[in-house]
């Protein structure tokens, strides 16, 4: 699997619960990630950052880290 870089634009300063239309920032955030590609589509790209059982038939991915 390939590692990638990955650099994008996220929301920031959101707050908590619902706010009115008129008074939502228009504010980003660029971020960067790296991970193994898991999916890429022409306007996605999934990728992950633990590829596990890499000795067995059946490879796992972790979408999630906590």
């Amino acid at each position: 699997m390939e590692i990638v870089p990955v650099k994008w634009e996220d929301a920031f300063g959101c707050p908590e619960g619902w706010q009115m239309l008129d008074g939502v920032g228009r504010e980003t955030s660029l971020v960067q990630s790296v991970g193994f590609v898991a999916a890429e589509t022409e306007t996605t790209l999934t990728i992950v950052p633990h590829v596990g059982g890499l000795n067995r038939e059946r490879g796992r991915l972790l979408e999630r880290v906590y």
